[in-house]
């Protein structure tokens, strides 16, 4: 039987060998996807994105159990970058980001449904400014011949540090270092010759947060935690333009 079972296996496995070796090139090239180039090998390219993201209670439906309520959120971002393709299709660089968060709660009466669940909180601030730095490498798919429109999947290291403050407790703050490594992918769109837009999102990552309280300067607590996640939230995705040289 075990001399049988593998005769058969030999003839499969020469079978195989001999299909490969005789199939017809025209098949095998119309299963291929082939991707134009859309960054050329040596070509350097410099560009900055930017989020802004702003939410308020008298514009939103997501406040729908809170009454009396009068609150703002804002978050602003900017990232510059550089980065020099190593080949056609794929790069490598580094991005720089500063990102600041305020919110403000001056009112919220939330019932949640039941006389029984009540919760009244006013007069609450509190904002966050947050430095990183990024390493990252880019693989780009063109998908028509010119190259003017493509895909591309960055692969990033981060490294930030954030400061979190709350306006009506003076002397309260909280600092946080992160070392995190994410999945972003994107659209590309030429312009321009040298000019292009794109567009990108961290849909996942996994990383390295330490974090540390004060109280009038003076160290409160620390925590620390490795982290995981998977998300499609729109404050995770980046609108950019680049100038190529």
């Amino acid at each position: 039987m075990k001399k049988i079972i593998l005769s058969l296996a030999t003839i499969m496995l020469a079978c195989t060998a001999l299909f490969a070796s005789e199939a017809p090139d025209s098949l095998s090239a119309k299963r291929r996807f082939k991707s134009s180039v859309v960054l050329h090998k040596s070509e350097k390219v410099v560009g900055v994105s930017i989020m802004y993201f702003n939410l308020g209670s008298n514009n939103s439906t997501f406040f729908l159990l809170a009454k009396n309520l009068g609150a703002t959120a804002n978050i602003f971002r900017v990232a510059p970058s550089f980065s020099f393709a190593y080949r056609d299709n794929a790069s490598i660089g580094i991005r720089g980001y500063y990102m600041n968060a305020a919110a403000n709660l001056q009112n919220v009466n939330l019932n949640l449904l039941s006389d029984e669940l009540k919760l009244d909180l006013s007069n609450f601030s509190g904002s966050a400014s947050t430095f990183g730095v990024s390493i990252f490498n880019r693989n780009y798919f063109g998908f028509e011949p010119s190259g003017t429109v493509g895909l591309f999947l960055e692969e990033r290291l981060t490294f930030s540090h954030s400061r979190m403050s709350f306006g009506n407790t003076a002397g309260v703050y909280s600092t946080s270092g992160q070392v995190r490594l994410s999945f972003a992918p994107g659209i590309i769109l030429y312009v321009l010759p040298y000019v292009s837009v794109q567009a990108c999102m961290d849909i996942a990552g996994i990383g390295y947060t330490g974090a540390s309280s004060y109280k009038d300067e003076v160290k409160a607590g620390s925590a620390s935690q490795f982290n995981g996640s998977v998300s499609l939230s729109p404050l995770d995705i980046n609108f950019g333009i680049n100038f190529h040289f």
